[in-house]
């Protein structure tokens, strides 16, 4: 219920905020607002409309090993033995990470580690604790960024 709540909460707070601090989306990418998920997604887009050959040769080789890669740990972790399969990284996980920034990847790498100590340590606080502090930090995270854009907003505005 309060996952619902947040997220509607969020939603009528973040629209104008958005717009208060980014007065033009031409300006996202630029080196006030670099937005590296904007461009990923971005490039994307720009890829499925215009297709590979707009792209560099090694981006074209990188999407073919990429797109070996993330089949053959699907294979690996349907077939390998159940024993064997904690130790294969995911592939949706593994590709989220080349589309998300390194420090967001080291973020969540760093709070899984910490989650499977408090497992293997205290292993009955786990369900009342993982998930509000992860989500407390999350949302310090989010609020932060805004914050510290905001306060980039009004010194260039000064």
């Amino acid at each position: 219920m309060g996952q619902l709540f947040g997220a509607v909460a969020g939603a009528l707070a973040v629209v104008p905020a958005f717009n208060l601090l980014v007065p033009r989306a031409d300006i996202l990418g630029s080196e006030h607002f670099p937005a590296p998920g904007v461009q990923v997604w971005a490039s994307v887009s720009r890829l499925l409309s215009q297709g590979a050959s707009q792209l560099a040769p090694a981006a074209q080789q990188a999407i073919v090993v990429g797109l070996v890669v993330g089949a053959a740990l699907t294979l690996l972790e349907r077939f390998v033995p159940r024993k064997a399969r904690a130790l294969i990284p995911s592939p949706t996980a593994v590709g989220v990470s080349f589309m998300i920034p390194f420090s967001n990847s080291l973020s969540f790498f760093l709070g899984a580690l910490v989650a499977e100590i408090v497992r293997r340590r205290r292993p009955a606080e786990v369900d009342t604790t993982v998930t509000p502090v992860a989500s407390g930090f999350i949302a310090g995270e989010s609020l932060m960024g805004v914050l510290i854009a905001m306060a980039v907003a009004l010194l260039a505005a000064r």
